[in-house]
């Protein structure tokens, strides 16, 4: 069974002064940079992985880390830390992402 991790919405940023939006179509997933954070240590466990996914705006390049578990269960996201913003740049908020079976 595949997945795919998709984009729900989008980000709310504030910059120089402006408030403004990030569409989740803007922000797209960096092919090959999915990692394992940890392993599985028994049968019947999680594993964590990272996928990192970026937008360039006119303020600049905003790239965010989706922390996500996979496992006998449904695989389903963890975690979304904000790595890096433009100078200036403040997210008010991150944004959302779930995991979809390739499947359906």
């Amino acid at each position: 069974m595949g997945f795919f991790i998709e984009c729900r919405r989008g980000a709310e940023i504030m910059h120089a002064g402006q408030t403004s939006t990030i569409s989740a179509g803007q922000i797209k997933q960096v092919v090959d940079e999915t990692t394992q954070v940890s392993a599985l240590a028994f049968k019947g466990d999680d594993e964590a992985r990272r996928a990192t996914f970026v937008a360039t705006t006119s303020q600049g390049k905003f790239t965010w880390h989706v922390l996500f578990s996979i496992g006998d269960g449904d695989a389903y996201v963890d975690d979304v830390v904000l790595v890096s913003a433009p100078s200036g740049a403040v997210v008010q908020s991150n944004p959302e992402f779930k995991i979809r079976n390739s499947d359906s």
